[in-house]
C-alpha cells in the first residue's frame, strides 16, 4: 500500500512559494511556442481586433497583435542574449531570424515568418533557457528573469487565449458556510495537493488538513 504525502506537511511557506514560481516559469516556457504561433496567426490575419478588415493599411497585420508578439519575442531574446553573455555560453543561432534595429536591438519577427515558423523559433529559445536552467538559477538576475518571463508570457496568453477544446467540467459544490454551490478548486502547480479550495461567494476556505479527502469531493 502506498501513501501520498501532502507537501504542506513538510514544506515551509518559502519553499512552497519557490516551488510554485519554478513551476510557473516551467509552464510559461513550455506553453510559449504554441502561444506565439497562435498570436502570429492572428497578426497576419488581416483583420482588426474586432474582426473587421482593414484594406486601407499597407500591411495586412493586426497591429495590436503584431506589437504584442514582437515585444515579447524581443524580451525573450534579450534574456537569452543576457545569460549567454553572462555565462559565456553560445546563444542559439535562431537569433539571426529576429528583426533588428540599426543599433542591433531586437525588434521582433522578420517579415514573412509563419505561425509555424514562430513556434519553432520560440521553442529554440525556450529549449536553450531550459537546457541552461541550472546555471541560470544560480545567477543573481535569476529572480528578475523568472518574474519577467512569467509576467510577459502570462500577459500574452491572457490577452490571446488558445482554444484547446472543451475541458472536463468541474461542478461547484455546496459551501459548508453559506450553503451555496460555489466551492471550487484552484491548482497552483502539477501536484494534486497544491490546491486552494474555497467558496467563490463567501470566500470560506476549506482547511488544508481536509484536502486528502476533499479533492475527490470537489473534482468528482
Amino acid at each position: 500500500m502506498s501513501f501520498t504525502t501532502d507537501p504542506h506537511d513538510v514544506e515551509t511557506d518559502d519553499q512552497r512559494e519557490e516551488r510554485i514560481q519554478q513551476w510557473r516559469l516551467s509552464r510559461a516556457l513550455r506553453d510559449a511556442p504554441e502561444i506565439f504561433a497562435h498570436v502570429r496567426a492572428l497578426a497576419i490575419s488581416g483583420r482588426t481586433e474586432r474582426g473587421d478588415e482593414v484594406p486601407h493599411l499597407d500591411s495586412p497585420l493586426r497591429i495590436t497583435a503584431e506589437d504584442d508578439i514582437d515585444d515579447r519575442y524581443a524580451r525573450l531574446n534579450e534574456w537569452v542574449d543576457y545569460f549567454a553573455a553572462q555565462l559565456t555560453i553560445a546563444p542559439p543561432v535562431v537569433r539571426i531570424a529576429a528583426r533588428r534595429h540599426d543599433n542591433q536591438d531586437i525588434q521582433g519577427f522578420r517579415v514573412g515568418v509563419t505561425p509555424e515558423g514562430a513556434s519553432v523559433l520560440v521553442s529554440l529559445l525556450t529549449m536553450w533557457l531550459n537546457i541552461h536552467h541550472e546555471q541560470i538559477i544560480n545567477h543573481d538576475q535569476y529572480l528578475a528573469y523568472r518574474e519577467d518571463v512569467i509576467e510577459f508570457l502570462g500577459e500574452l496568453s491572457g490577452r490571446y487565449p488558445v482554444d484547446r477544446g472543451r475541458e472536463k467540467p468541474v461542478l461547484p459544490r455546496p459551501c459548508p458556510a453559506c450553503g451555496l454551490p460555489a466551492v471550487r478548486a484552484e491548482w497552483w502547480s502539477e501536484n494534486t495537493h497544491d490546491v486552494k479550495v474555497a467558496c467563490e461567494l463567501c470566500e470560506e476556505e476549506i482547511p488544508r488538513k481536509h484536502y486528502a479527502k476533499i479533492l475527490d469531493w470537489v473534482v468528482g
